[in-house]
């Protein structure tokens, strides 16, 4: 299972690709999940190869440009259509998208709609629907779980203090695929009604971390977990041996409770 435990470039997507590479193989990780944004070493595939042949890491799975990036301007569609041509383009397995768009509320019913077609569009990829955080009203499991492949986000579900063993009772069916960080359910300083989607360091938080990790392996989950956090969950900006330190201590929290 080591070889299957990646590191979400979005955990350090203040630093460049090139730098986020380097992290990771000296971290131990065997590959990451390239999250596209605003930053254009992440919108190059020759370049993207490139690095995968310098630092010799996998990139088996491809994070589509969420609504905060201006790349390929303010269409939801779009942003999927040229993620997926770059995941294509590096031979990578999987495509994560979150099927909601706070820019555009119409998203999620014509993802609802076209999620076939957007299937078919992205083969041989095979596409991961991403759980929403409380923030949205198609947050719920009943909700999320009416797509036929699923990533599951644990950060994501913290937001809603539910029952995180009893959602994946729910979905393990269709899980292809997991985001794993911590929350310790702090409140959102702009709107306390929320829970912040934390993204801490995996046992630094509240969520049962530990009993997850066990259970997808009783499950016999074959997918990949990528460690997706948070630039300050890692002390990024700090030493690089500090932050390389954090992300080998996220790698072994996982290697401990399911490798």
């Amino acid at each position: 299972m080591k070889n299957r435990i990646l590191l979400g470039t979005g955990t350090l997507y203040n630093y460049g690709l090139n730098r986020t590479f380097e992290l990771a193989k000296k971290a131990g990780y065997s590959g990451v999940e390239l999250v596209i944004d605003d930053c254009w070493d992440k919108r190059q595939p020759a370049y993207i190869k490139q690095l995968m042949r310098e630092f010799k890491l996998k990139i088996p799975s491809v994070h589509s440009a969420m609504e905060f990036a201006g790349c390929w301007g303010g269409d939801p569609k779009k942003r999927l259509e040229e993620s997926i041509k770059i995941a294509k383009e590096i031979k990578a397995e999987i495509i994560v998208f979150h099927p909601h768009d706070y820019l555009d509320e119409s998203f999620f019913a014509w993802v609802k709609k076209n999620k076939n077609s957007i299937i078919k569009m992205a083969k041989p990829l095979r596409v991961a629907f991403e759980n929403s955080t409380s923030r949205r009203p198609n947050h719920t499991v009943r909700s999320f779980n009416q797509f036929p492949s699923l990533v599951f986000d644990t950060s994501h579900f913290g937001t809603t203090k539910g029952d995180l063993l009893g959602a994946l009772d729910k979905i393990i069916g269709k899980l292809i695929h997991v985001h794993l960080s911590d929350s310790d359910f702090r409140r959102r300083p702009d709107n306390p009604k929320l829970i912040a989607d934390c993204h801490l360091m995996p046992g630094k938080g509240k969520l049962p971390l530990k009993e997850f990790l066990k259970k997808l392996k009783e499950l016999k989950y074959q997918g990949y977990i990528v460690i997706e956090l948070v630039p300050e969950s890692v002390d990024a900006g700090q030493s690089d041996e500090r932050v390389v330190s954090n992300l080998k201590k996220a790698r072994l929290f996982v290697e401990k409770y399911f490798a």
